[in-house]
């Protein structure tokens, strides 16, 4: 899962924190205070490493996200967190597989001798005869399903304009929950007929 997810489960961070405003002074801040004494209301690589040169935020592994899985389950999406401020998270991760890929081809064939040269033959082939559908994540260019979202969104009481943004400690994409949102492949036949001459 790790190499198929950029490296860090599509892990997404608060890009708009909040902080006290002129028509909203009770919003906490939640602004990073940077090092140079500024303060940065969005979580990238240049705010969280002082540096644009790294190219993704990983998260930690807090537990094994293979172990105490429920049915249909492929890893434990709260076993990831957010690292430190201005560290790494955790470059190997343990090894997560994906749904395992499942397939069953058959071909029959019957050949009629017409002369000595020549003869006719039918074919059907069928690609997944058994129909059997496929389990997998990050279906149709979406990751809605493998992406990890560390960014808590609460409303700001007195007012619907204004929302709370926070770094969450634990994933809040209720879609990435280690188990895979859609099913691809479906049965194929393919019927020929072929005279040899």
């Amino acid at each position: 899962m790790q190499p198929n997810s950029n490296g860090n489960f599509n892990a997404t961070f608060p890009g708009s924190l909040s902080v006290p405003y002129n028509d909203t002074p009770q919003a906490p801040d939640n602004s990073i205070l940077l090092p140079n004494g500024l303060r940065a209301t969005s979580i990238n690589t240049a705010t969280w490493f002082g540096t644009g040169s790294q190219r993704i935020i990983l998260p930690v592994v807090t537990c094994d996200p293979r172990k105490n899985l429920k049915k249909g389950q492929y890893f434990n999406d709260q076993c990831f967190a957010p690292p430190s401020y201005g560290q790494q998270g955790t470059l190997e991760e343990p090894y997560i597989h994906s749904p395992a890929y499942f397939d069953s081809d058959l071909a029959l064939y019957k050949s009629f001798q017409i002369t000595g040269n020549q003869s006719f033959q039918l074919r059907i082939s069928a690609t997944n005869f058994l129909n059997h559908p496929l389990k997998e994540f990050n279906a149709s260019g979406g990751s809605a399903d493998d992406t990890l979202n560390f960014t808590t969104v609460l409303p700001l009481s007195g007012t619907n304009s204004h929302t709370l943004q926070a770094l969450s400690q634990t994933n809040t994409n209720a879609q990435t929950n280690g188990t895979p949102l859609a099913k691809s492949g479906f049965r194929s036949l393919l019927f020929s007929a072929k005279y040899y001459f």
